[in-house]
């Protein structure tokens, strides 16, 4: 049995841990052990849930506890793993630590397609440049969730010889069109059949650009009578000062909701009637071929490998302006809903095509087997 383990930063739950716990579940014949920077342990349980060993080095931004990555090598030492996957930078740059094995393969996994600095995120700058001067030297391989990101990698010098891509894959089954559970949904917030429900699912994050979202749907509101928006994800709720004060400023009281993180995101998704992807950074958006595989219709600004994934399915914007944002929003609201729920069912059937979690999985079976992904 191939013996792999898994390092990160931690186990909050996002995109990335997601793609984590999804991997680990699917796989046959591999036993999985995984490995935390830091106590950020939300998916443990999930994770212990399913035979998998987690430990935690206990790091923080304490720089005090920066020393603890050494223990690395001794969790290394202990699991005897015949790979060791990193997933996200700080992880890459951890590996260094582990030393050599003769019949350890290491492998990097990037999960974001940005490598320009923005919004001052200078720490994420400096790792993404040292580990392009290691990438010749630490991993055997690197894995990129996307070609977008492999593209934008490899041009501040990423190994090119080292390049696989895998996407990310979706659970088809859990994510599905339910009108039972979209209009239960609806019910529990008090929005009529008849109103028009946008909706954004993820953390509050400049990265994830709520704000460019609430500029959008407040023009589209104030000439739209029957519309409204629904935001989900850790950080959003009504201790978000920020979101709250826009809300009022903007006299959007009942026509923001805030939810909070949730972990019923397909019955959310299934009482969706528009998922708007506002992000300036991702690198393969798991949100939106979810919304995709549950036949929603679906906007995106050109971020990452959206416009590859939506392929024609749904609407790419040209850039992240607001008035562009508003304008596709007001023809989602305008459209025929016949017209609407075509594009949702072709976008379900490329989901089911091209980014299931069968394929996912198989591609990660491949390449721990030693097989070309």
């Amino acid at each position: 049995m191939t013996r792999v383990l898994h390092v990160l930063p931690g186990l909050a739950v996002g995109g990335t841990e997601m793609a984590l716990l999804r991997l680990v579940g699917s796989t046959s014949g591999i036993e999985h052990r995984v490995i935390t920077l830091t106590s950020h342990d939300d998916l443990k349980p999930d994770l212990e849930k399913l035979g998998v060993r987690v430990d935690s080095l206990m790091m923080s931004r304490n720089p005090l506890t920066w020393y603890r990555v050494l223990k690395l090598r001794k969790f290394v030492g202990r699991f005897v793993p015949d790979i060791v996957q990193s997933w996200l930078y700080a992880a890459d740059l951890a590996l260094v630590f582990i030393g050599a094995g003769q019949n350890m393969r290491r492998i990097w996994n990037i999960r974001q397609s940005e490598t320009r600095l923005i919004n001052r995120q200078l720490h994420l700058y400096l790792m993404q440049r040292v580990a392009a001067l290691l990438s010749k030297m630490i991993p055997d391989q690197i894995v990129y969730c996307g070609e977008v990101a492999q593209v934008a990698h490899q041009r501040i010098g990423y190994s090119k010889s080292k390049a696989a891509v895998i996407p990310n894959g979706i659970d088809v089954d859990k994510y599905r069109s339910d009108e039972v559970a979209g209009a239960a949904v609806r019910k529990e917030l008090g929005i009529a059949d008849d109103v028009f429900v946008f909706g954004l699912v993820g953390r509050y994050d400049p990265l994830k650009n709520q704000q460019l979202l609430l500029n959008a749907f407040s023009a589209v509101a104030a000439r739209r009578e029957s519309v409204v928006l629904i935001l989900a994800g850790r950080g959003i709720d009504n201790a978000n000062i920020d979101l709250v004060e826009f809300i009022q400023q903007h006299n959007l009281n009942g026509k923001v909701q805030l939810l909070g993180p949730r972990s019923d995101v397909p019955r959310i998704l299934a009482a969706l009637d528009c998922h708007v992807l506002a992000s300036i950074s991702e690198g393969w958006p798991n949100v939106l071929a979810e919304a995709m595989a549950t036949k929603v219709y679906c906007i995106s600004t050109p971020v990452g490998d959206a416009p590859t994934i939506l392929d024609g399915c749904g609407v790419v914007l040209s850039d992240y302006r607001a008035g562009s944002l508003a304008a596709a929003m007001f023809d989602a609201v305008d459209m025929k809903k016949e017209l609407r729920n075509s594009f949702g069912s072709r976008a379900r059937k490329r989901v089911k095509a091209e980014f299931s979690l069968g394929q996912f999985s198989h591609s990660y079976q491949e390449l721990y087997t030693g097989a070309k992904p």
